[in-house]
């Protein structure tokens, strides 16, 4: 269930079916003799209750969901979703514009990154490329390109291709806010590309429009049109279905 749940949240418009999703399996678990195994399941229906619930800008649920899964996580020492928790709360309070407690939140996530094995290091994608957006809002340049340098780095070493799209597109919009065009412009494309063979048609549109903005501003009229023309057909395709 909490697969379906990461699913539908991907899709972008499937917020309450997702939801509603995750009642069924919170009903279920309190039906269930508990088992060390369902831990996992608790704390990933914590997080996604959190995530979706900060979407919705439902930011008061969303904290909650999220500080009863750390507390849950913390008692049973799952580093693993201790990471992604405290993630996701600083997630929230950031889109709250609580740059503080977000940042705290975000470094209390990194704090963790010995306790959990190689493989899951990609869990580690969120907190540094949330950690890069803020410096951005901040203007801290130089803190913002360490810390999504990072993010672009474990997500193409994990094969995470959604991470790895959306660090890209931060560390290409922090380079936009310093009015460095040329410099965006690859890092836009690589997202493109990715969301391409991804079948990611929300990221695409993204980085699309990014590029467009980016050879709006450098006079290449001839990208411009190229992208703006691929913006449009995906955004299409993403509306109408055609």
């Amino acid at each position: 269930m909490i697969n379906q749940v990461i699913y539908l949240d991907k899709l972008g418009r499937k917020q309450e079916e997702a939801l509603q999703t995750l009642d069924e399996l919170r009903e279920n678990l309190k039906n269930c003799p508990f088992h060390k195994f369902q831990s996992n399941v608790v704390l990933q229906m914590y997080v996604m209750y959190a995530t979706i619930l900060n979407k919705q800008n439902m930011y008061q649920k969303a904290l909650d969901y999220a500080k009863k899964g750390i507390e849950f996580a913390e008692k049973n020492r799952e580093f693993n979703n201790l990471v992604s928790l405290q993630s996701t709360l600083g997630s929230i309070y950031l889109k709250k514009g609580d740059l503080a407690l977000a940042e705290e939140c975000y470094l209390q996530s990194l704090e963790f990154k010995n306790k959990i094995r190689k493989d899951k290091e990609y869990l580690l994608i969120p907190a540094y490329t949330e950690l890069g957006l803020l410096y951005t809002h901040q203007k801290k340049w130089d803190l913002a390109e360490k810390e999504l340098k990072n993010a672009i780095k474990i997500s193409k070493n994990s094969d995470d291709a959604l991470g790895h799209i959306e660090a890209l597109l931060v560390m290409g919009n922090c380079c936009v806010k310093q009015k460095m065009m040329i410099e965006a412009i690859p890092l836009y494309e690589k997202a493109v590309d990715l969301a391409k063979q991804h079948n990611h048609k929300i990221k695409q549109r993204q980085a699309l429009l990014n590029l467009s903005y980016c050879y709006s501003h450098t006079g290449n009229k001839t990208e411009f049109t190229k992208y703006k023309d691929e913006f449009y057909n995906v955004n299409i395709h993403i509306e109408w279905g055609v």
